[in-house]
């Protein structure tokens, strides 16, 4: 499997998301959640950053708005 790069991660955020409705949609953009807040995680604990700053920074590198990130998190955590 070829390494998704940023703007892969961008593409496949907004397509998805305007899909939201759909159960498939929905659970990419909750696998994608985890990965980014899993991939923050990780490097704020090797780094020893600010894992709050950081996820605001990988969101932006990735153009996912943050309340669009928010939202799908909230709703994969009510389930």
């Amino acid at each position: 499997m070829d390494r998704l790069f940023d703007e892969e991660i961008s593409v496949i955020w907004a397509e998805y998301y305007r899909r939201r409705a759909r159960k498939d949609s929905r659970i990419l953009l909750s696998a994608l959640v985890n990965i980014i807040k899993g991939q923050c995680l990780i490097v704020a604990d090797r780094r020893g950053g600010d894992y709050s700053k950081l996820l605001q920074s990988t969101l932006h590198q990735y153009e996912i708005p943050t309340d669009q990130f928010w939202e799908i998190e909230e709703s994969a955590s009510v389930k």
